[in-house]
C-alpha cells in the first residue's frame, strides 16, 4: 500500500481562519453586547421623575434607578426559586432536550 507524499500543514492559512472566525464571534457578540450595556446603562443613570417639571430624573443614586425599581420587581420571583432549589433543576429541565423526551415524551414506566 502506498502512502500519497507528505506536505507540510500550511498553519498561515488555518491561523488566518481561526482569527476570522474569532472576528466573526467578536462582531456579532459585540453588538449585543454593546446595545446590552447601553441599556443597563440607561436604566441604571435614570429613574423616575422627582419634580413635576422633569420627564426623568437624570443622574439619580442607584436605590432610586430604574434598574433598582426592576430589580425590587423580578427579586421575589427569584428569591422563591433559589430558596425552593427549584432554579437548577426548572432551568435544566426547559434546556435539556433530552431530558424533555425522556420525562415527557418516553416516559420510564416502572416494574419492567
Amino acid at each position: 500500500m502506498d502512502l500519497p507524499a507528505y506536505k507540510k500543514p500550511l498553519f498561515g492559512y488555518d491561523f488566518k481562519m481561526v482569527l476570522g472566525k474569532v472576528w466573526d464571534f467578536i462582531t456579532g457578540a459585540g453588538k449585543i453586547i454593546f446595545i446590552v450595556s447601553i441599556i443597563i446603562w440607561f436604566l441604571s443613570y435614570f429613574g423616575p421623575k422627582q419634580k413635576a417639571d422633569e420627564f426623568v430624573a437624570s443622574n439619580v443614586e442607584l436605590d432610586h434607578s430604574y434598574l433598582a425599581k426592576m430589580g425590587k420587581g423580578i427579586e421575589p420571583v427569584i428569591a422563591r426559586l433559589v430558596t425552593t432549589g427549584k432554579w437548577g433543576g426548572n432551568s435544566y429541565q426547559f434546556c435539556s432536550k433530552r431530558s424533555f423526551c425522556r420525562n415527557h415524551v418516553y416516559p420510564i414506566q416502572s416494574g419492567r
